[in-house]
């Protein structure tokens, strides 16, 4: 599973998007300016754009099949959905709202990401901000 940040608000960050490489746990930035296309490529742009950030998640499914078979696009959906949910939850815990995209334009996240959509393909969105619920 890869993971991409569009970050747009968030501090000591340009608003570009950011692939975290977790061998060296840095962010790689891949594209300058792309809370637009982020917004533009998903059914729900208020949401992105309201957004400080935005978790681009892909899954590799040539290497995941090669060691899973068949089984590996099952397995690579089931741990985007484990990687989704423990987001969540951290960002609850520290009082950050959260809510999980899955309309999307994929071939726009493809280019925006540099991934071709067919070995490495966009799965799932989740959109980080300040929390709008009263305390």
């Amino acid at each position: 599973m890869a993971r991409t940040v569009s970050a747009r608000n968030v501090s000591g960050l340009e608003d570009r998007a950011y692939h975290y490489d977790p061998g060296a746990h840095v962010l790689e930035a891949l594209r300058a300016s792309p809370s637009t296309i982020v917004a533009h490529a998903s059914l729900y742009p208020e949401i992105t754009t309201a957004a400080s950030f935005v978790v681009i998640m892909t899954a590799v499914l040539q290497r995941t099949c090669a060691k899973y078979g068949e089984r590996g696009y099952r397995f690579a959906l089931l741990d985007c959905g484990h990687v989704a949910q423990n987001l969540q939850l951290l960002a609850s815990a520290i009082g950050l709202g959260s809510v999980g995209l899955g309309g999307f334009i994929d071939d726009e996240l493809n280019e925006l990401l540099e991934v071709d959509g067919v070995n490495e393909v966009v799965v799932h969105t989740i959109a980080f901000g300040p929390d709008p619920r009263p305390e």
